[in-house]
């Protein structure tokens, strides 16, 4: 049986290998809810305490809810079911009353804002959150799209997360990742071959490099350009070309205004500096030859970084062996000032800094509305810490975690 603990997958991916396991192998739909509902049952058993609110909505993780409910009566515990798609108005839920709650109103499959009774009570349920208030989420926090991590109009803030068979993907971007809090991956019974993509490989603190031609050079180690930095903002465009060099590339370019370049010279001599104004003259000749390219750290939201955000995403050689723009959030900006600049942003993005909130405002922004300049671009990364190993870089984010998302290319 399937049990990604390296892995994230899509909704889409998790329903395609559950349909293979239902279809193809055999495997009841009954057998699916059971398994994952004994995996509900032991950890609740294991790790909280009763009384138990157990919320039901439809679909599967109604079902999980209901069916872990009724191995946790057996247990003797103290478990209390309200069928939230079954009521017309809210329930009122004293909330001090139990110790545990178990969210299973919506699951993967949640497409549309959360509204009516679901809305109610889940705002009722996140208002109660107390430390004597433990709330596990079935799959996914009721409310999260599984696949963005966007909140659709309301969620509920879990303490632990439950999920099944793979992590989804939506449990690692914010703001579901922060709703989800710890995630734990259970077995839900569907076998691992029935998988047709490989999912989202899950990185954990410092990669180890691939080994170096020795009669290799620069350019043999993988050449990247990033546009980033302002007058006001240095420190930002040295930082992340000092972090290209640590992930390992042969060769930074780095374009930024010219009252930057001495900062860069005493911090990171080793770079290839561009002026912007070049860069504006030819950008399909300046990006041309480079496998990586990145954009948005310090950049500032000036009639010139917003030439330089429409440059990047139109002006882009074609050059299949290129991996996609790489953004920060900085560019946010821009997009919120002149969104036509930046209409044609890759769908798929690249988070290369510590600070999570504006990315997320930055990739919300533009997820779903666009399918990026080239449709052979392949390849996603999100990276929550800056490159610079366990120690981070003593930004907020990097003392707490280093932590990356990354989909295998082909």
């Amino acid at each position: 049986m399937a049990l990604w603990k390296d892995r994230c997958f899509t909704p889409e991916q998790i329903r395609e290998a559950e349909r293979i396991a239902m279809t193809e192998r055999g495997i009841k739909e009954s057998e699916l809810i059971a398994q994952a509902a004994k995996n509900l049952e032991e950890f609740v058993a294991s790790n909280c305490e009763s009384p138990v609110a157990v919320l039901a909505g439809r679909g599967n993780n109604g079902a999980d809810a209901k069916q872990a409910a009724e191995y946790l009566a057996k247990r003797g515990m103290d478990v209390e079911i309200f069928d939230i798609a079954a009521c017309t108005e809210a329930p009122e839920i004293v909330w001090e009353n139990y110790k545990t709650v178990l969210d299973g109103m919506f699951g993967i499959g949640l497409n549309r804002e959360v509204t009516g009774v679901y809305k109610d009570v889940t705002n009722s349920l996140n208002a109660a959150r107390s430390d004597d208030l433990f709330v596990v989420s079935v799959d996914v926090p009721s409310g999260i799209d599984a696949k963005t991590g966007a909140v659709l109009g309301t969620a509920v803030q879990a303490d632990v997360t439950i999920t099944f068979t793979a992590k989804k993907t939506g449990l690692s971007l914010y703001p579901g990742r922060i709703h989800a809090g710890r995630c734990i991956v259970a077995d839900a019974g569907v076998p691992a071959d029935t998988f047709t993509g490989d999912g989202y490989r899950i990185l954990s603190g410092p990669q180890k490099l691939s080994e170096r031609d020795p009669m290799g050079h620069k350019g043999t180690f993988g050449k990247i350009i990033l546009i980033a930095g302002s007058e006001t903002g240095p420190g930002a465009a040295v930082l992340c070309a000092k972090a290209c060099y640590r992930s390992g590339a042969g060769l930074c370019k780095l374009v930024t205004p010219k009252e930057v370049l001495p900062v860069l010279l005493s911090e990171a001599p080793e770079t290839v500096y561009c002026e912007r104004k070049r860069f504006l003259a030819d950008p399909a000749k300046e990006m041309q030859g480079y496998g990586v390219r990145l954009i948005g750290p310090g950049l500032g939201t000036d009639t010139e970084a917003k030439q330089l955000l429409h440059a990047f995403f139109e002006k882009a050689p074609d050059d299949r062996r290129a991996q996609p723009a790489f953004r920060r959030a900085y560019g946010n900006h821009g997009r919120r000032s002149n969104s036509g600049a930046c209409e044609d942003t890759s769908e798929e993005m690249h988070r290369d800094a510590p600070h999570d909130g504006a990315f997320e405002t930055s990739r919300n922004a533009c997820v779903g509305n666009c399918k990026g300049p080239r449709e052979d671009w392949s390849f996603v990364g999100i990276a929550y810490g800056c490159g610079f190993g366990d120690e981070g870089c003593g930004h907020c984010y990097c003392r707490r975690r280093n932590v990356s998302l990354q989909r295998d290319r082909k």
